[in-house]
C-alpha cells in the first residue's frame, strides 16, 4: 500500500507542477509557437539522452498531426535547410554535444 501512495503523490506533485507551467505560457508565445510549427518547410527535434527521448515523443506528436518532422541524429535525418526549424531541446541548457550541434546547425545552408 504503501507503494501506491508514493506513487500517487508522484504523480499529484508531476500534475501541479505541469498546471504551474501551463498557466505561465503566454498566449502569444503559444500563437507564434504554432505559426512556426506549421509554416515551416520541415521541422528537426535534437536533445541528448533524456531530453533527445522528450524529442522524440514530441516528434511524434507532431507527425501525427502530418507535419514533416525529423529526429537530429537518427540515420535516416536530412539536412535542415532555409526555412527549416529547429528545436533544441535541453534540460540543462548546457550540454557540450547539443551546444556544438546547435552552432554547427546556425551556419547558413541552401534552400531546398
Amino acid at each position: 500500500m504503501r507503494k501506491i501512495q508514493m506513487l500517487l503523490e508522484t504523480v499529484r506533485k508531476i500534475l501541479e507542477h505541469a498546471l504551474k507551467v501551463a498557466e505561465k505560457i503566454n498566449k502569444k508565445d503559444l500563437d507564434k509557437i504554432i505559426e512556426l510549427l506549421t509554416t515551416s518547410k520541415s521541422i528537426f527535434v535534437l536533445g541528448s539522452g533524456r531530453s533527445k527521448l522528450v524529442g522524440e515523443e514530441f516528434a511524434m506528436r507532431l507527425a501525427q498531426l502530418e507535419l514533416n518532422v525529423h529526429v537530429i541524429g537518427d540515420s535516416t535525418t536530412i539536412t535542415p535547410r532555409e526555412g527549416d526549424l529547429i528545436i533544441v531541446i535541453s534540460s540543462s541548457g548546457d550540454t557540450s554535444s547539443i551546444i556544438t550541434e546547435t552552432r554547427r546547425l546556425r551556419r547558413p545552408r541552401p534552400p531546398r
